[in-house]
Parts: C-alpha cells; sequence; structure tokens
C-alpha cells in the first residue's frame, strides 16, 4: 500500500506483522509507476466530499486497474454504471475485505473489468482524446 495519511503511523504499526504486506509511504513518480504496473486493484479509501474525483483512480485508470472505492457521488456512479469496479462505505471494513476477495477469487471478473477500465480510460480521461475534444 502506497501513500501516506493522518492514519498512517497507525496503519504501520497495526500492519507491521503482516508478512504479506507492505506500507510504502509516500512515493515519487518513477516509484509510482512501478508498483501500479504490478498492481491487481486500485483502492481509494478516503473521505471525500460528494461528486469529488481524487488523482487515485485517474492513476489506477491508466494502468487498467479495477478500483475499489469510498468514494461517494460521481465516482462510485461511474464504478457501477462502467463496470470500473466497486463501492463500499467508508468504515464498513467488513465490506472492503470481502470486496477485496472477491476481486483475488475471481481473475476473469478483474479482466473483465480492467478491459472496462483500459475502455474508459482511452475514451474519456487519456489526454491525448481529451486534448483533440478540446
Amino acid at each position: 500500500m502506497a501513500g501516506t495519511g493522518e492514519n498512517f503511523d497507525r496503519v504501520q504499526e497495526a500492519s507491521s506483522q503482516l508478512p504479506n504486506f507492505s506500507l510504502t509511504g509516500w512515493l515519487k513518480k518513477d516509484d509510482i509507476s512501478l508498483l501500479l504496473s504490478k498492481s491487481y486493484v486500485g483502492l481509494t479509501p478516503c473521505n471525500s466530499k460528494p461528486n469529488t474525483i481524487n488523482n487515485n483512480p485517474i492513476q489506477y485508470f491508466t494502468y487498467g486497474l479495477p478500483i475499489i472505492s469510498s468514494l461517494v457521488g460521481e465516482m462510485s456512479e461511474m464504478l457501477e454504471k462502467d463496470q470500473l469496479g466497486f463501492s463500499y462505505l467508508l468504515g464498513d471494513y467488513n465490506a472492503l475485505v470481502k470486496l477485496i476477495l472477491h476481486f483475488a477469487d475471481s481473475p476473469k471478473l478483474k479482466n473483465e473489468i480492467s478491459i472496462n477500465v483500459q475502455k474508459v480510460y482511452s475514451e474519456r480521461f487519456k489526454a491525448e482524446t481529451i486534448y483533440r475534444k478540446y
């Protein structure tokens, strides 16, 4: 898991004994690219105002990653409508774990959603497409 936040120290301490989990902290652009190229899904566990989209989902889109998100409003609607991943309620850790396991147990589903993500990224978010339309 990459990045920092207000609970970084708490997460670092709680995860320190997990052999299959690493917490990178803040990463530079090249390091982010390497991590995302080896990732299975993109996770956006944050509180946001309705109808805001932070940079993380867009970064995940560039790598064709399905998304598990607690963002509300426009992003959750897009995830559902375009089948780009799944939403859960922030703080509902059982739902988060179920979604992670759902992807882990369904490589076919993960691949289908990745195809949708790549298509939506190419049509709506890729710089060349946006600039051409602009």
